[in-house]
């Protein structure tokens, strides 16, 4: 009920069909004009609802079209329909009317990975990552590192989690993939150093075991000799994560 008198307010505010909503709207300036619709469209695009967020933005971008957050939420609206080519085109017209902008660059990034066009993906995160004064920049450094380690840069990978962990100590996703990265090395005492500073995060509700983290977990616990441990982890990575690789690849080594 909230979100649709919220929804209405916005009609009313926006539509101009009496003369002091009119008056009203014509008073504001262009970019609260836009503002308003791209807040809208943010809305349904929350409740999932794509093809009704089409119609804000369109109302957006008869008033600014080259707007370049509407742009970038017209292009996540149709990536996420599944029309990638359109989403696209509408990511490069906003980086066209913003090419600063971190925000769009983090989220074309994105894209980009998903289509595993990695080398474009990363040149856009490192270009988000390098603005300081961004918001989701510790975000963005992570989708840097995750995208170096998918194309096989595993050097950069580990440098830019560092920059993470240095932004952010508590960051569990950082903490898990260093660890990670130091067993793969043999490292398995500053693996482990790791995995007790993500395992704290656990026991905080500050973070929530992953598959990686549990694999990681009876991986370390078999360094140790301490097949209680092992066998807690791999339980839980049964249990909450029957279909993953890493339950695979236990199965495979027990």
């Amino acid at each position: 009920m909230r979100f649709q008198q919220a929804i209405a307010l916005a009609v009313l505010l926006l539509s101009g069909c009496a003369v002091q909503e009119s008056s009203t709207y014509q008073q504001k300036s262009i970019s609260e004009r836009v503002d308003a619709w791209d807040n809208l469209a943010r809305e349904y695009i929350r409740l999932e609802q794509y093809e009704n967020a089409k119609r804000p933005l369109k109302q957006a971008l008869e008033i600014d079209p080259k707007s370049a957050n509407t742009l970038m939420l017209m292009a996540f609206v149709f990536q996420r329909q599944g029309e990638n080519v359109i989403a696209e085109e509408y990511y490069r017209k906003a980086l066209d009317g913003a090419p600063n902008d971190a925000m769009i660059h983090n989220n074309y990034g994105i894209f980009l990975m998903f289509d595993q066009r990695y080398a474009e993906a990363c040149d856009h995160f490192s270009l988000a990552a390098q603005d300081s004064l961004y918001n989701q920049r510790t975000q963005a450094l992570e989708n840097l590192a995750s995208c170096y380690s998918r194309s096989g840069q595993a050097d950069q990978a580990e440098q830019s989690y560092l920059q993470v962990l240095r932004l952010n100590p508590n960051s569990a996703n950082a903490i898990i993939e260093m660890g990670s990265i130091e067993f793969e090395r043999q490292a398995y005492g500053k693996a482990y150093q790791y995995f007790e500073r993500y395992s704290e995060l656990v026991r905080l509700n500050q973070a929530d075991y992953t598959a990686k983290s549990l694999y990681l977990g009876v991986l370390l616990s078999r360094k140790n000799n301490d097949s209680g441990r092992s066998a807690t982890f791999a339980l839980l990575l049964k249990n909450m994560y029957p279909e993953s690789v890493e339950y695979q690849r236990y199965k495979e080594t027990r």
